[in-house]
């Protein structure tokens, strides 16, 4: 650029001294408020995916047979300690919450956890839960993001519970042998959960056998719908667990919101 026009351009705007120092002050502290702002939010996201990533890790500490204790220790103190009944009777459930996830364990009287469910409570909180999370070619399931076709197609159980009228809770138990280290695994949906909403419903089926004999209305919702609950099953009958709601009942849920 020729000097004529530096000076043309240095007496139309006013020099240095004024108008032009005027407007690069203002850009410059513009320029400094962008860079804080960006810098505080990437802090935040920072923060935030560090807290995700604590909570996922917590999830994979979790493991059959532990003492209940150490599940106290992981999770911290549990929101509710039921007794349970009829086949049950003689076992314990303790329900954890934090922002992420519920906690269902069911103890013996040993205090040695014999059921632990886990159950999502966020759209974008997805674990990746089972022996597949480690590789291996056992079950394994992303809450909230897998559906029941992607599972199998032969369950050794399948059982529901109503709740205020509709379906509320829909399980499905199954038994992979060596890959899942001979325990019973279940698969639930879970309407205290999330995904909570429902593309297909099971409203229209009156009881179990009504599921069974309608094997493309079966179909057709397994393969709509998500699963929001992984549940691992040790040391007990699985017809025991047939009366049991995997994951946080509504109840339980609404004391914990009001």
């Amino acid at each position: 650029m020729s000097t004529t026009t530096i000076n043309f351009i240095t007496h139309l705007i006013g020099g240095p001294s004024d108008f032009a120092v005027g407007w690069i002050v203002i850009l410059v502290s513009s320029l400094i408020t962008i860079t804080i702002a960006m810098v505080s939010f990437l802090q935040w996201i920072i923060k935030k995916l560090n807290k995700k990533n604590i909570y996922l890790q917590k999830t994979q500490q979790l493991a059959i047979g532990m003492d209940i204790r150490n599940f106290e220790n992981i999770l911290g103190n549990p929101a509710f300690i039921n007794k349970l009944d009829d086949e049950l009777s003689g076992y314990k459930e303790f329900l954890f919450s934090n922002p992420y996830f519920y906690t269902q364990a069911i103890i013996n009287s040993e205090q040695q956890v014999i059921l632990f469910s886990i159950t999502t409570k966020r759209e974008d909180f997805n674990p990746k839960l089972g022996n597949g999370s480690d590789g291996d070619t056992g079950p394994s399931v992303v809450l909230g993001k897998t559906s029941f076709s992607e599972i199998g197609n032969d369950p050794q159980k399948i059982f529901k519970h109503y709740d205020h009228g509709g379906i509320g809770f829909y399980s499905e138990v199954f038994y992979f042998g060596r890959p899942g280290h001979y325990l019973n695994y279940a698969f639930t949906l879970n309407l205290n959960g999330k995904p909570a909403d429902l593309n297909y419903t099971l409203r229209s089926f009156s009881d179990l056998e009504e599921v069974l004999d309608n094997p493309s209305e079966i179909e057709k919702f397994r393969s709509n719908t998500r699963i929001n609950t992984f549940t691992v099953i040790s040391d007990i009958d699985i017809d025991k667990i047939t009366n049991l709601i995997l994951g946080p009942r509504t109840g339980q849920v609404w004391n914990l919101n009001h």
